[in-house]
């Protein structure tokens, strides 16, 4: 787990998204809480660069989301061996948790009890970390590596359909379109 994590933008959503922003105004890097680091990890003066040279094909730095209650992680991100680069996290925008599409992330996965994952997990960890200490450094802006002492196994699943006792049948917009691919695979030659 790392509290307080900095967000790195992926280069993608750094050429598509945030550079032509900064391009049409360059309060937006303030205002949204962004750093410029170049590849040695320093913070570069945002005011010294020519920002109309920059392109996809030329961005020779980093956009690094500072830490606090602003940043897109939140307060914890929760990070796991996986080929995809995805991790888990808390979020500055709780409102998608209360809207029926829950996709408004760019692929990593939103916790909505993110306090709750973290006493999960070190619940039975050796590591021993009190749970009011656990809670003192979420309320402290301050980056701290919690690393799990014991290995576990981590499972995500994704489900586009969900049936339980009480309403019923509840069926999700498929983004990934996997519905279809094995609906193609079910009923191939018929």
């Amino acid at each position: 787990m790392l509290v307080y994590p900095y967000w790195n933008v992926p280069y993608s959503i750094a050429w598509k998204e945030i550079l032509p922003a900064v391009k049409h105004d360059t309060s937006y890097l303030r205002r949204k809480g962004f750093e410029v680091v170049d590849y040695k990890g320093n913070v570069l003066d945002i005011s010294k660069l020519n920002w109309k040279r920059y392109t996809k094909d030329y961005l020779p730095f980093k956009f690094r989301q500072r830490i606090g209650g602003d940043n897109s992680l939140g307060i914890c991100k929760f990070n796991f061996h996986n080929k995809f680069g995805i991790y888990m996290h808390d979020t500055n925008s709780r409102k998608y948790f209360k809207t029926f599409y829950r996709y408004q992330s760019h692929g990593c996965i939103r916790l909505e009890k993110f306090v709750e994952a973290a006493k999960f997990l070190i619940r039975d960890d050796t590591l021993k970390l009190p749970y009011d200490t656990l809670m003192s450094y979420f309320a402290t802006p301050i980056q701290r590596q919690i690393n799990m002492k014991k290995p576990f196994a981590m499972y995500v699943k994704y489900f586009t359909t969900r049936a339980d006792d009480s309403t019923g049948l509840h069926m999700y917009i498929d983004i990934y379109r996997r519905d279809e691919k094995m609906m193609k695979m079910v009923y191939k030659g018929k």
